[in-house]
């Protein structure tokens, strides 16, 4: 991707969500959406770099990062929730956004695939067999810098006491309840974990410590230890050993593949 069509790409992006961020009432929520999707491109933009893409591919990858959940502002205008099993899957609403706005023709081919893909499969339980490996890596990339952004941000809202403001990002979960036993036996057993299971404040940040195990690249490691993303975690959850062992065997994982 050229840097004027990523710097036009960049622009669209936030002239298109400023009217739901000002005109909804509830736009602190939409104005924490759209920092996390600047969030997103910066990391992306660093993985690119330090995986040696060419410079038209690191522009790809933040515009990646900066679209991949455009789908969460009409989402939450519409719906007042973020939880996609209650209103509408947002990658799928993030790629029809993309489409309408007939934004992505600006793009180059085999960039706007990357782009439309990454939109709407960014949040897959598991990603389709038909992908190039040239879109797979970028899909790949925004998932990762999506969850490294998610543990960050939610952990510093716990620690600054601001969950209770804001029960639209944990998805309205129990803050109290205790670790769910499915939660448990799915991260011991090194499966995925599903949104559906997820009941408590706890099953998601154990659920954050599991996604480790989905990281795809060295430097998306690099990242999480270097912002002590476990250890973080592992503040939150109960001091149980059972779950605190899951969190060491965690770490171990992450310092095997830096």
């Amino acid at each position: 991707m050229r840097a004027h069509v990523a710097i036009h790409l960049e622009q669209w992006f936030l002239d298109y969500v400023r009217p739901f961020i000002n005109g909804n009432g509830a736009s602190e929520v939409l104005e924490i959406k759209r920092d996390h999707c600047r969030r997103v491109a910066e990391d992306m933009t660093g993985i690119a770099r330090d995986l040696g893409l060419a410079e038209g591919d690191i522009h790809t990858a933040r515009i990646l990062g900066w679209l991949h959940d455009v789908g969460r502002f009409p989402q939450y205008a519409q719906y007042k929730t973020l939880r996609d099993g209650q209103s509408v899957d947002h990658g799928k609403a993030g790629l029809e956004v993309l489409d309408s706005a007939k934004v992505l023709m600006i793009c180059e081919p085999a960039d706007r695939e990357i782009i439309r893909t990454g939109t709407g499969c960014h949040n897959r339980h598991t990603l389709p067999d038909d992908m190039t490996a040239d879109v797979r890596r970028f899909v790949l990339m925004v998932r990762d810098a999506d969850k490294l952004d998610i543990m960050q941000t939610l952990y510093q809202f716990w620690k600054n006491d601001e969950i209770k403001c804001h029960p639209e990002l944990i998805l309205e979960l129990n803050l109290e309840g205790p670790v769910s036993p499915r939660v448990l036996a799915d991260i011991r057993a090194r499966r995925s974990i599903s949104y559906a299971h997820i009941k408590s404040l706890a099953d998601f940040f154990l659920t954050q410590v599991s996604w480790v195990y989905d990281l795809n690249f060295r430097p998306s490691y690099q990242r999480l230890a270097q912002r002590r993303l476990l250890e973080q975690a592992a503040e939150v959850l109960p001091q149980e050993t059972i779950v605190q062992a899951e969190v060491a065997a965690a770490a171990q994982h992450v310092r095997e593949r830096l």
